[in-house]
C-alpha cells in the first residue's frame, strides 16, 4: 500500500529504475501492476505468478539464473534458490559482498519473532530439495558474498546465518520430527504450522533461524495422502493470502 513510485523517485533523484521482486508473494511484490502502468520495467519470477490469483499482470520480465543487472558502478547476478517459493531467486552484488536474499533465507528478525516460510507447493519446496539449493548456493558465492540483506530484517546478517540455516535444514533431515520444537511465529501467517525446525533464540542471536516447512522429503509430497510434517496443518488458520 502507498505511493511506492514516488517514494523511490525521491530516493533516486528521479534516475530511471527497474524494479526486481525477488519472489512472488504479496508482502514483495503486490505493487507490480502499479510500476507496469508507470511504464517501468518489473522482473518477476514467473514460477510465482499464480501468487497473484486472477489478478496476474501482464508484461513482467522472468528474472533468470545468472542473468546479471548493471546499474553502471554496480552489478547485480541472479541465482535461484527454490524453497520459500519456487521461483526465489537472490541478488549479489560482487562489488560489495552483499547478498539480497528477500525471503530465501527465511525471515530472520530482531524485532518479533519470525521464521521462514517453506511454501505450499509439494516437491520443489520439501526440506530436501531447499538443502540442496542451499548448499548450491553456497559454492556459487563462497568467497564473494560477505554480508546477507533478508527481507524481513532491518539489519545486514553476516555469513554465518547462511551457515546456520544450512545447519538447521540439515539436522532436520538428520533426526526428522524429533528435531521440531513449537513455532514461534502465530499460525495463521504460516498455514497453521505450530511446529518448526531451528537453531538459537530470536531474542539474543542476530544469526538464529526458523524454519516452518510442509514436507520433509520430496517423496512425502509424492505418497497419498501425502506424508505432511507434524502440527503444520491447523483446520482453523487461513492459508497464507494470495493477492
Amino acid at each position: 500500500k502507498g505511493d511506492l513510485y514516488s517514494l523511490i523517485e525521491k530516493l533516486t533523484g528521479g534516475l530511471p529504475f527497474d524494479v526486481i521482486s525477488l519472489h512472488g508473494h504479496g508482502d514483495h511484490a503486490a505493487q507490480t501492476q502499479n510500476f507496469l502502468d508507470k511504464h517501468i520495467r518489473v522482473y518477476v519470477p514467473h514460477k510465482d505468478l499464480s501468487w497473484f490469483g486472477d489478478k496476474i499482470p501482464q508484461g513482467t520480465l522472468d528474472p533468470k539464473e545468472g542473468d546479471t543487472f548493471d546499474l553502471g558502478n554496480t552489478v547485480l547476478t541472479a541465482y535461484a534458490v527454490p524453497g520459500h517459493t519456487v521461483g526465489s531467486m537472490v541478488l549479489l552484488d560482487h562489488k560489495t559482498g552483499d547478498l539480497y536474499t528477500s525471503d530465501s533465507l527465511g525471515s530472520n528478525d530482531p524485532i518479533g519473532p519470525n521464521s521462514g516460510l517453506l511454501d505450499d507447493v509439494g516437491i520443489e519446496c520439501s526440506l530436501d530439495r531447499y538443502y540442496t539449493a542451499l548448499v548450491d548456493l553456497r559454492k556459487k558465492v563462497n568467497g564473494r558474498a560477505k554480508r546477507i540483506f533478508t527481507g524481513h530484517n532491518p539489519l545486514p546478517l553476516d555469513m554465518k546465518y547462511l551457515d546456520n540455516v544450512i545447519a538447521t535444514v540439515k539436522n532436520a533431515l538428520d533426526k526428522g520430527e524429533s528435531a521440531l520444537v513449537p513455532s514461534i511465529r502465530p499460525p495463521e501467517s504460516t498455514y497453521g504450522s505450530t511446529t518448526m525446525f531451528a537453531y538459537g533464540d530470536y531474542r539474543v542471536d542476530p544469526n538464529s533461524v526458523a524454519i516452518n516447512p510442509k514436507y520433509l522429503y520430496a517423496k512425502d509430497a509424492e505418497d497419498n495422502p501425502p506424508k505432511i510434517i507434524k502440527g503444520y496443518l491447523n483446520p482453523q488458520a487461513r492459508a497464507y493470502p494470495k493477492q
